[in-house]
């Protein structure tokens, strides 16, 4: 039974039924979360983690009489406490589905409200084109090291021929950077991506693939091979920009921190590997799993709304550039 008042940050379809929750088994620890008005009654029940607002805050109901709040104002509550680069996942996400436009956020992030200020930062990074999570984490890989790139580039050969669709172009190159998961090792993918391959490098292309691991730990090579390719000084300002973004996700301890134990979480009820400062999973789709606010994943035939939380961390010391 739900808190009378309250409003759920949750699952639920695009056209609003509601939907089965779904939190993968790996989840870390965390709170139901609700958004009621100060003037609704307090909850005291354990497990339950209430933001209270002074004002009317934008929602919608669904079918069954479910009260969720939009799309923009999810996106601003999780502002709150995500890091930079979380809000970026799942605004590009909600872009893409187009259950969220620009303007709207724009609305969201021009109010006097926490969480607005870092929305307002986070708008501009923005991107529909990138089609998974990572994707949207390579990109920003690049956006954070000032390497100027154009998602879902698409390439042709010297007949006009249509060769690929790159995740990626590092503009003035003849050079792709793309993502690659676990399924581009499957037998049949791998067989097509080879020709793939071939079909560029006859094409005068380079492709550089990169896994989930690559991207979180070998940014100052990935970073490093473009400066060489662009012709460009060493900068570790670009890199340490890079670290301070993970630092502050969920995708590294510091961001893991903050929100679990804002949530009154303390870390001796942790699992053992969310205690660790090491890569969560390959799949990011169930790395972003609900933690209460509600945010749409594009998982071909499964149109429901996830989320993700995290919270600024500590950023990394400049580091020096990685060796030849």
């Amino acid at each position: 039974m739900e808190p009378r008042g309250a409003v759920n940050r949750g699952l639920y379809t695009s056209d609003g039924r509601r939907t089965q929750r779904m939190v993968a088994a790996d989840a870390p620890p965390h709170p139901v979360f609700a958004a009621m008005r100060r003037t609704d009654p307090r909850p005291r029940r354990s497990g339950l983690y209430v933001c209270r607002h002074p004002n009317p805050y934008p929602m919608r109901i669904t079918a069954d009489g479910l009260k969720i709040t939009t799309p923009a104002e999810t996106l601003l509550a999780c502002a709150r406490d995500l890091g930079t680069l979380d809000v970026v996942i799942l605004a590009d996400s909600a872009l893409r589905q187009k259950d969220v436009t620009v303007v709207e956020l724009k609305i969201a992030a021009d109010q006097r409200r926490r969480g607005a200020p870092k929305l307002r930062q986070i708008i501009p990074l923005l991107d529909p084109r990138s089609e998974s999570a990572w994707e949207s984490v390579l990109r920003v890989l690049h956006q954070a090291a000032d390497i100027p790139v154009e998602p879902q580039y698409e390439i042709f050969n010297e007949y006009g021929r249509f060769l690929v669709r790159a995740d990626l172009w590092i503009k003035g190159t003849r050079r792709i950077h793309e993502y690659d998961g676990a399924v581009h090792r499957e037998a049949e993918m791998h067989q097509k991506d080879l020709k793939r391959d071939r079909n560029l490098i006859m094409s005068d292309w380079q492709r550089f693939g990169f896994t989930s691991a690559q991207l979180l730990n070998e940014g100052a090579k990935i970073i490093k091979s473009v400066d060489s390719l662009l012709e460009r000084p060493w900068d570790s300002r670009r890199l340490h920009g890079w670290e301070e973004l993970l630092d502050e996700s969920m995708l590294r301890r510091p961001g893991r921190v903050r929100p679990l134990r804002k949530w009154c979480l303390e870390p001796s009820s942790w699992p053992e590997k969310w205690s660790q400062p090491t890569l969560i999973s390959n799949d990011f789709a169930s790395f972003t799993t609900t933690f209460g606010t509600a945010i749409r994943r594009s998982s071909p035939g499964v149109p429901a709304w996830r989320a993700s939380l995290a919270a600024p961390g500590s950023a990394a010391p400049s580091p020096s550039p990685p060796p030849q």
